[in-house]
């Protein structure tokens, strides 16, 4: 899978412990075509040989919770949905979105 080293260096960046006080989000945004997707494959990849929990949403009525026990969809309900995310509180989760 040959991906840019930008990629390498930003789950670098995902994997470090955050600093107390600062905000455990980060958002990566693309214009069509600049290789987000490739991107999120390659990170949703990567994150799945490790067995780190992963949510992925990949268009309507596609959202899915991976870890290492294997995937599971996730409800259409907002309310369910994120009730199932928080009973999923790991400091180590990461929602992947497309």
């Amino acid at each position: 899978f040959m991906v840019r080293d930008e990629y390498k260096l930003f789950d670098e960046f995902l994997q470090k412990p955050r600093i107390a006080g600062e905000s455990p989000n980060t958002l990566l945004l693309g214009h069509p075509g600049i290789g987000t997707t490739v991107w999120l494959t390659y990170c949703l990849l990567h994150r799945m040989s490790r067995g780190q929990k992963t949510a992925l949403f990949c268009g309507k009525g596609k959202k899915f919770l991976i870890s290492g026990d294997g995937a599971r969809s996730l409800p259409d309900d907002i309310t369910a949905l994120q009730n199932a995310l928080l009973k999923e509180n790991n400091s180590d989760r990461l929602i992947l979105y497309d």
